[in-house]
């Protein structure tokens, strides 16, 4: 009797074993649960919000004072504006937006910003035609400048690149008659305080680009109270001179000088060479600018800049 009670103990005790947990885990806080279950949070991504064509062709804009012309503003409809109905009258205006819009970062603040082209009608046959700088303010459209082009010229492309307008097309000549632009230009534009400068230009004058190509300084180079400069120029230019100067980028002239180019004769390359004093330039941001201007109406033939940090 006493051996079957005791194999029913030993069957009891083998069943309780194989009820036993086989491994004893350790019950997570609260931190440890967080950790182990969730998985990282996809980051958020803001989308730049663009300015649309909507909203360029219904904002207010100003174009500046030239000539006898005072700056006014004005606020576009669908892309058009106009006081007065009489274009011989003194007081008509009208203003029309170009069809071709340029957007990217103006002004470093990786929001895509607008180049837009205005052309201006005071009556009688000229049409004074504008690029104008737009800023994004967080989607709110804000005009920052405007650069004259020209009366009546032929804008053929225009795009933003590296924070700067660039503008290919047709401007009057010395000898174009005012209906018809003839002459080949390729503008840069950046913007400054100072508003929308001139940076860069070539002149298509027969097959040859009139440019000029500054080796040094480079840009954004840190510079003392004298500076190297030095490049070339595809055709010597009249006289053999070019003209440079040193401002800032607040518009203040330091200097206005000229750098004499070194070539054979007339129709071939040359080179140019001079260090310039900055001493009495006050440290900040400045601007190099070396351009060809045209005997003929003082046009800007070719011109380079280099933005340079005065310690």
């Amino acid at each position: 009797m006493w051996q079957r009670l005791l194999v029913l103990l030993l069957l009891l005790g083998i069943t309780a074993a194989c009820n036993l947990p086989l491994s004893l885990a350790v019950t997570p806080t609260g931190e440890e649960t967080l950790a182990a279950s969730s998985s990282p949070l996809p980051q958020a991504t803001s989308t730049p919000v663009l300015l649309s064509s909507s909203v360029l062709e219904n904002m207010l804009y100003t174009l500046p004072g030239f000539v006898d012309r005072e700056p006014f503003s004005f606020q576009l409809k669908d892309g058009e504006f106009q006081s007065g109905e009489d274009p011989a009258a003194i007081d008509f205006i009208n203003v029309r937006l170009g069809d071709v819009i340029a957007f990217g970062d103006l002004n470093g603040d990786d929001l895509p910003d607008a180049a837009v082209i205005l052309a201006a009608n005071y009556g009688g046959t000229g049409v004074f035609v504008w690029v104008v700088a737009v800023l994004n303010q967080n989607g709110k459209a804000e005009q920052a400048a405007a650069f004259l082009i020209d009366d009546r010229p032929m804008i053929e492309q225009l795009s933003i690149e590296n924070s700067r307008i660039l503008l290919e097309g047709l401007v009057h000549g010395p000898s174009d008659p005012g209906c018809c632009p003839n002459q080949p230009v390729r503008w840069a534009l950046r913007l400054m305080p100072a508003g929308l400068n001139l940076v860069s230009a070539s002149t298509r004058i027969g097959d040859l680009w009139r440019e000029i190509n500054l080796e040094l300084p480079v840009e954004d180079s840190r510079v003392g109270e004298r500076v190297e400069v030095r490049g070339g120029v595809p055709v010597m230019p009249f006289e053999a001179t070019l003209n440079y100067r040193v401002y800032s980028e607040n518009g203040v002239e330091y200097q206005n000088s000229y750098i004499m180019v070194d070539a054979p004769d007339y129709g071939y390359p040359g080179t140019f060479q001079k260090e310039i004093d900055l001493s009495e330039v006050p440290p900040g941001v400045i601007y190099l600018e070396v351009s060809e201007i045209s005997m003929a109406d003082g046009s800007v033939v070719a011109l380079t800049s280099v933005r340079l940090i005065r310690e």
